[in-house]
């Protein structure tokens, strides 16, 4: 399973499907996007303005994402009124006990999606402390579509968007991976500047979320 998930989480940012168990299953909004861009419907990923993270500014409309085909030579643009929007079906959220120590690999592909980019991109110019992480996460369960907080919140909005458009989660899961995010982030906060959340996920690789 852990040599599956490691080849699966590999495509996961670039909008490939993986095996069956899972499988992409893009939102109507999103196919609309690709097919008026001229683009595949498989192999492309979510853009972003490295200079403009890097200003640590926030985003000027974080609702417009930016999807690059695998070669470069196309783009398309996807405009995402909400991320409630995007919410499909009414699957019940894994329990407390079910994520406690780690995530069932069905919900691997979530929160992996979120941490490759928040991390990838969030810590161009500095490192956020891990109470900032915990804040976003925060941010994100309780008001998907709430004000921007900073770069690191319109990051992670942008995330969780790219990954309700590849497949088909409820408002009840999102909720509760993003208090498993939270969780994560806190648990390795040791105080004041403490950067440890973010060294560890990057160490760890993708065997860390598995219970």
């Amino acid at each position: 399973m852990l040599t599956g998930l490691k080849d699966f989480c590999a495509k996961v940012v670039r909008g490939v499907g993986g095996k069956s168990q899972f499988p992409v299953e893009l939102h109507p909004s999103l196919i609309d996007a690709l097919d008026q861009a001229g683009m595949s419907r498989e192999g492309f990923r979510l853009g972003v303005d490295e200079e403009l993270v890097g200003s640590r500014q926030p985003f000027t409309d974080r609702s417009l994402l930016r999807l690059v085909a695998d070669d470069g030579t196309k783009t398309a643009e996807w405009r995402v009124p909400s991320l409630r929007a995007l919410f499909r079906g009414d699957d019940k959220a894994p329990s407390d006990e079910e994520l406690r120590n780690g995530v069932p690999p069905h919900y691997v592909p979530f929160v992996h999606a979120i941490e490759s980019h928040v991390l990838t991109f969030g810590t161009i110019g500095r490192t956020p402390a891990d109470v900032e992480f915990a804040e976003v996460y925060s941010a994100m369960r309780r008001r998907p579509d709430g004000a921007s907080g900073g770069v690191l919140h319109d990051l992670a909005w942008q995330a969780a968007a790219f990954e309700l458009g590849l497949r088909p989660w409820s408002g009840e899961e999102f909720a509760a991976l993003f208090k498993r995010l939270e969780k994560s982030a806190k648990t390795f906060n040791m105080g004041r500047g403490s950067q440890n959340y973010a060294t560890h996920v990057r160490g760890s690789g993708i065997g860390s979320y598995l219970s």
